[in-house]
């Protein structure tokens, strides 16, 4: 099936209903499916597999993404956060030939143009405001104009029959070059088919959107919603890091994040008892969960049920749930369990020899999980491996597993450091801190010292209300691990930096706290 099917069910079920908020608008489906077959007509020409999508919380940006399905293509979401080299990059690794545009990112594509290899075609969303001299930035482009008054029978399919491609993502790559990351139709099918069947959404549920296009979680956020005929709420970009206002006043039902949003609002103390009544779900991932913050948002949404989902881009959003309990929460070092397989997918716990251990790397295996990286055979061959017949997914996580079966994130493979000869997981120092200081934001950083040799760094967000000593921290540490996992020195911040995801940037924490270092040398 292509995954537009979805929301082409709810459209033809529910056309008057509430289909997107954004930008301070409501749209129906059928304004929704209008806007998507202007889109989807204007690009059916494409002889390529992907069609790029330069818009960001708007009505472009999600009719986008449902007229490029609609054409029978996968899109290519484009950052307009990202710098331009980057975005040309980005559209010359995807061999993309056509590229629908939001019109007030139209300057910033004649920039990325400057630096691409072939001639595209340029679909603006809105022609009827179209400036005299855009056009003029495009010279050696063709600008298409898709008609202004909508595609006459929206009911009827335009749709060509389902392309292998749904989407692809661009992903950091270790050598500066990003890694295209193609995910099919039948791997979202079998992530939306299993959310669906572990819970009970309704037409009448309001979803939040609060991931761009450029995260997979926003893939959950469009199609668990419209697959659901509910209705999809875009969080403003101002009120990301504080969106309790919006919560309540849009009655949201269905709330999805990553834990760093949630420990701002901690932070912020938006998390109150009872602050989110109509609240029915709310999950987490992207980031491990903290114990104590899984508790503290059972308190502010006492009507909800919690799930933390765990899953890497390559393995299709999620893989795996945990159904958080009102008691008896299971974790490891304060970390929530990320719980079992979804149905269709394998796993196996692995240490360095491929044999089977009772901590090691995760390998995935099944039908989330992409067949290899966009022309990149050789960052294909180092992620996958086939053994005794079946091809498995190296996660980078080492996890364990309990006697009920549930999985346990125990620390990313390229954490894992050596300190005096001996191995240390960061997440078990950061665990400590944190219950020590009464701050879930802690992450301890390994920086090179000047005779070249690992140093552990802790990096503690201090509560505006509370007073933290860094000697005090070292003491407490000195008392509860053993001496070469105690941090040499503590760093405190207001704030950890965040990418555009709202994720901890751990790279950048990294570059800060090795940059103070090396100048005290």
């Amino acid at each position: 099936m292509n995954i537009y099917d979805y929301f082409e069910d709810a459209f033809q079920h529910h056309p008057a209903k509430t289909a997107l908020a954004v930008d301070g608008r409501e749209y129906t489906y059928q304004q929704l499916a209008d806007s998507a077959a202007v889109l989807a007509h204007a690009i059916q020409d494409s002889d390529q597999p992907f069609t790029g999508l330069l818009a960001h919380r708007s009505l472009t940006a999600f009719a986008g993404v449902l007229g490029i399905l609609k054409a029978g293509k996968g899109y290519v979401p484009l950052n307009p956060k990202f710098p331009a080299n980057r975005l040309a990059t980005i559209i010359n690794l995807a061999k993309l030939d056509t590229l629908i545009v939001e019109n007030q990112y139209l300057p910033l594509l004649a920039s990325v143009l400057k630096k691409t290899e072939k001639t595209l075609k340029i679909i603006p969303s809105d022609p009827a405001t179209l400036k005299k001299e855009q056009p003029g930035f495009f010279k050696n482009h063709q600008v298409l104009l898709p008609a202004t008054g909508g595609v006459a029978n929206t009911n009827a399919s335009e749709k060509k029959s389902a392309g292998a491609f749904a989407y692809m993502l661009f992903t950091s790559g270790s050598t500066g070059k990003p890694k295209g990351v193609p995910i099919t139709h039948q791997n979202v099918q079998n992530y939306v088919e299993n959310i669906n069947r572990l819970m009970q959404f309704s037409p009448n549920d309001r979803f939040t959107n609060t991931f761009d296009l450029t995260f997979d979680l926003s893939i959950h956020d469009m199609f668990i919603s419209w697959s659901n005929a509910a209705a999809l709420y875009c969080i403003a970009e101002k009120s990301l890091m504080a969106p309790a206002r919006f919560l309540k006043k849009n009655k949201i039902s269905c709330w999805f994040s990553v834990p760093s949003v949630a420990n701002v609002m901690k932070r912020l103390r938006m998390l109150k008892d009872n602050a989110f009544p109509d609240m029915r779900y709310a999950l987490f991932c992207g980031e491990p969960l903290l114990h104590s913050l899984a508790e503290k948002w059972q308190e502010a949404a006492p009507n909800a049920k919690l799930f933390n989902i765990y899953g890497p881009t390559e393995a299709t959003i999620g893989i795996s749930s945990y159904t958080i309990p009102k008691k008896g929460i299971k974790s490891l070092n304060g970390m929530v369990s990320i719980g079992r397989l979804f149905l269709g997918n394998e796993m196996k716990i692995a240490d360095e020899t491929f044999n089977d251990a009772g901590e090691g790397e995760l390998l995935l295996s099944g039908r989330q999980l992409i067949a290899q990286y966009w022309n990149n055979p050789d960052k294909s061959k180092e992620a996958f491996t086939v053994h005794n017949g079946v091809r498995w997914y190296h996660t980078g996580d080492i996890v364990k597993k309990d006697s009920d079966g549930d999985l346990f994130f125990v620390e990313r493979k390229d954490f894992q450091v050596k300190i005096q000869g001996y191995r240390v997981e960061l997440n078990e120092i950061d665990y400590v801190v944190s219950r020590f200081t009464g701050t879930e934001e802690v992450r301890t950083i390994v920086v090179t010292g000047s005779n070249q040799m690992n140093k552990l760094v802790t990096c503690i967000v201090k509560p505006p209300t509370k007073s933290i000593e860094a000697l005090d921290v070292i003491a407490h540490c000195r008392n509860t691990l053993p001496a070469y996992m105690v941090p040499e020195s503590i760093a405190f911040f207001s704030s950890f930096p965040r990418n555009q995801n709202g994720k901890t940037n751990i790279r950048e924490l990294h570059n800060l706290i090795q940059k103070e270092n090396t100048q005290q040398q």
